[in-house]
């Protein structure tokens, strides 16, 4: 279900390139994990970091200045007897989907309170629903935009 809500991807590459090149080039764009800094700086040159080991790696953009985290990019390099296939995962990081979890199940519990409370003053025929009966369903709405726009930017 969170598939069909958040985004992830899921795809499969060929490359007429041994294992030992695809990992070799990967290698040349990622640096190894670091801790991360809260200076406005940094000295890396590579645009990815992470673990790259002979049959699969881990690695996500290295975002500086950005408070959103890069969606974490997976994937399996598998030897064929012509090319190398790489099975790729892109998703968003574990830590950012529990804290939605959270944050969306708070802010979901006040959206099903401010229906209830829509629907009461509907049937006691009062019609003057005011602007803040929708700021539940804004934050929602914002909130999946800045989850959309991190991963896809």
């Amino acid at each position: 279900m969170l598939r069909n809500i958040l985004p992830y991807d899921n795809f499969t590459l060929t490359a007429r390139l041994s294992p030992i090149e695809v990992r070799e080039r990967l290698l040349l764009i990622t640096d190894p994990f670091r801790k991360p800094s809260l200076l406005p700086f940094d000295h890396r040159q590579k645009p990815y970091e992470g673990v790259i080991t002979k049959s699969w790696f881990e690695i996500n953009e290295i975002r500086i200045g950005r408070e959103f985290q890069a969606p974490i990019i997976t994937g399996e390099i598998i030897p064929e007897t012509e090319f190398t296939r790489i099975k790729i995962k892109i998703r968003i990081v574990k830590e950012i989907i529990i804290f939605l979890g959270i944050w969306l199940g708070i802010v979901g519990i006040i959206a099903i309170s401010t229906i209830i409370g829509i629907i009461k003053k509907l049937m006691a025929g009062q019609s003057d629903l005011g602007t803040g009966d929708a700021v539940p369903f804004v934050i929602l709405f914002v909130t999946y935009l800045i989850v959309f726009g991190s991963y896809f930017s």
